[in-house]
């Protein structure tokens, strides 16, 4: 059974250190990490201890989703995606093409 480790600490009050996560992506204990803290550096350290594992590397970070993007995150796991999910999907397209985030109302940026 494939696992995604979910690094939420606002609600759980610990934060999975980025060198774990990575750790468990090399080791092929998670298939994936949805990463929610909103920390872009942090983020960082967890794709790159997972490269090359085969482990998608997801931002939950509505504020961060097209830096995130930009910096190879396979994908967005924002809890707005639920309101507007056209609109993150036309942000995630945008990223992916290279693009600047699309911006104004329903854009989901």
């Amino acid at each position: 059974m494939p696992l995604v480790a979910y690094d939420i600490p606002s609600n759980v009050g610990y934060k999975l250190p980025p060198a774990l996560l990575g750790e468990l992506a090399q080791a092929k204990v998670i298939a994936a990490v949805k990463d929610s803290p909103g920390d872009l550096e942090s983020f960082q350290r967890v794709m790159d201890g997972a490269a090359g594992s085969g482990a998608g590397c997801l931002t939950g970070s509505e504020t961060l989703a097209d830096l995130a993007m930009a910096r190879g995150a396979d994908g967005i796991v924002p809890g707005l995606g639920n309101v507007d999910p056209h609109g993150h999907v036309r942000l995630y397209e945008a990223a992916r093409a290279g693009a600047p985030p699309p911006r104004g109302p329903n854009s989901g940026g």
